[in-house]
């Protein structure tokens, strides 16, 4: 055997690896170059699929919205812009967005050959435009015009209903609806299904005893479907962008157990759904509150479809949305000011406090209320509310009518608090009560968010009878959610803290609007648009002022002259 000196082992035989060394170090430098360079290229690979399955596994997350040549923050010219008015409980979203367009170009040109004033608009009649839309599409007097009957056998028209339409009717019926703008004064809208639709005297498609001092002709149509696209229509037209979409719905998941008002349903008796809490059911929930912020969690559910109005955008509010105007109610959502960012909160809550929205209601003290028996100092405290003191924790009432149906009891059950559905829990005034670990500054209410929560909770309240104040109770909700509160209860002063006309407008980030629209198409022909009309008024219709004088309006936009302005 060899000695080991013999070895031919580098670490010991130094004297023939000196030869050897620096080709071996050139050898090891081009690996190491070789092997960093397929890494980063690895590496790259890598993060392109990722990004691309994130986009197909539906981790949208749109930021790409903002351009060198478009504000960051922008809405309408205030000559374009006209309140927002309710549909209140019929389907007609779609006559009020599309009204909407008609009323924003009248009130600019009205403006513009001196038929009102700068601080006016003209209201128009959804009522007329629904009725004269009935009366074309159900062959009232002849046969539906043949280019107009794949419309009119969608949705409500062809089944003598004013719900389920289209904004974009307005152009395609554009050789009809010429004169189907009425002032408001001529025809003012009705709540009521049925009948309801059809109501208007004097208007009428064919033997009219009153018509309508304009002419109105829709000469094109411009859709967009991606957000910066649609900002830019907004931006060059100067005017709002109609818009028909998917509601959808937020989804939690819900334990099946004791606290659960679904425990009986088919999703826990079959235990269709594990979670981590064992089996769950599955609660879809409105996508919005009366805050007016549309916001999806969980699995999204279809909820129908809606129509609106788009009338500009932040992309500092939220990471970014559009600000919409909606037809559902004055006493939801807020200002366009306020989300554009032009005024404070302060100011916000003088002209649009939203006080039936749950952010809104302080929550109450029960050492002290108990001791006091005063809500008004328990905790003590004063906001001021369109110009109104208002002190101390919010006190609810079970919210709806008094009296007390299948429907009263079905929905108190589902939103978590069943004691709303009889007439004993109605007796009571509620607060939510304010958590044990607050300092007093925060007022923040006592909320449980079970293990496993994915956003349901369960409120703890307050509650007590008039005159028995001392003896109040503690007790809590079964699981519910944020926005079912606000469906279970309202403030018991609410009608002293109503918002006014700047009110009804909501926001959609761009991610949720996304969600809303590129993943849940609808039936019939509803589809995820975004559209602008060009309008030709005829000026010689606006010479006969007396025609419209009752439905010429005043409106202007509110101006605060600081942070903390009353008026």
């Amino acid at each position: 055997m060899p000695s080991t000196s013999e070895i031919e082992d580098p670490l010991i035989n130094d004297g023939e690896m000196k030869e050897d060394k620096p080709v071996k170090q050139k050898w090891l430098w081009s690996l190491y170059t070789i092997l960093t360079v397929m890494s980063l290229i690895t590496l790259a690979l890598t993060v392109t699929t990722l990004i691309i399955l994130s986009t197909k596994l539906g981790e949208i997350n749109y930021t790409v919205v903002n351009s060198p040549s478009l504000p960051s923050a922008y809405v309408i010219p205030e000559n374009r812009i006209t309140p927002v008015k309710g549909q209140l409980a019929r389907g007609t979203c779609w006559i009020f967005a599309t009204i909407s367009l008609i009323e924003s170009s009248l009130r600019k040109i009205a403006i513009e050959n001196g038929s009102i004033r700068p601080n006016e608009y003209i209201a128009l009649s959804e009522q007329a435009y629904g009725k004269l839309m009935l009366q074309l599409c159900n062959g009232t007097y002849e046969a539906v015009p043949d280019d107009i009957k794949t419309f009119c056998e969608d949705g409500g028209m062809g089944k003598g209903k004013t719900d389920d339409g289209e904004i974009e009717w307005v152009y395609y019926f554009r050789k009809y609806n010429s004169e189907f703008f009425y002032p408001n004064e001529v025809c003012p809208y009705t709540v009521r299904r049925g009948k309801g639709d059809w109501e208007c005297d004097g208007v009428d498609l064919k033997n009219p005893t009153k018509h309508s001092p304009f002419n109105i002709q829709v000469n094109s149509l411009k859709s967009k479907y991606t957000p910066q696209s649609i900002k830019e229509m907004i931006y060059d037209t100067q005017g709002p962008v109609g818009w028909g979409h998917a509601t959808l719905g937020r989804t939690y998941l819900y334990p099946c157990d004791s606290k659960s008002p679904f425990i009986n349903n088919e999703d826990c008796m079959l235990h269709k759904y594990p979670c981590e809490n064992g089996f769950c059911s599955k609660v879809s929930t409105l996508s919005f509150g009366y805050d007016g912020i549309f916001k999806l969690q969980g699995e999204p559910t279809n909820r129908g479809g809606h129509a609106m109005n788009i009338v500009g955008w932040n992309d500092d509010y939220l990471g970014g949305g559009f600000i919409i105007k909606n037809s559902w109610t004055l006493q939801s959502g807020h200002s366009m000011g306020y989300f554009m960012g032009n005024h404070s909160l302060f100011n916000e809550d003088q002209i649009c406090p939203t006080y039936n929205s749950i952010n809104k209601w302080i929550p109450m003290n029960y050492e002290c209320f108990k001791t006091n028996q005063d809500s008004e100092m328990c905790p003590n405290i004063t906001r001021t509310f369109v110009g109104i003191a208002n002190h101390g924790a919010t006190v609810l009432v079970c919210a709806g009518a008094n009296s007390i149906t299948e429907t009263t009891k079905l929905r108190a059950n589902d939103y978590g608090y069943e004691p709303c559905g009889n007439d004993e829990g109605r007796s009571y005034y509620y607060a939510l009560e304010m958590t044990h670990e607050t300092d007093g500054s925060s007022y923040k209410p006592y909320v449980e968010y079970p293990k496993g929560s994915d956003g349901y909770a369960i409120f703890h309240l307050l509650r007590w009878t008039q005159g028995n104040e001392a003896n109040v109770e503690r007790v809590q909700t079964n699981y519910t959610t944020w926005q079912f509160m606000e469906r279970l209860f309202t403030p018991k002063d609410l009608s002293n803290f109503l918002n006014t006309e700047h009110c009804g407008y909501y926001f959609m980030s761009y991610d949720t609007f996304l969600e809303h629209d590129l993943r849940h198409p609808i039936g019939g022909h509803d589809t995820y648009v975004f559209s602008s009309v060009d309008i030709k008024f005829d000026h010689s219709k606006f010479n006969d002022k007396e025609l419209f004088k009752n439905s010429t309006l005043e409106y202007q936009l509110p101006v605060f002259s600081g942070s903390l302005d009353f008026n």
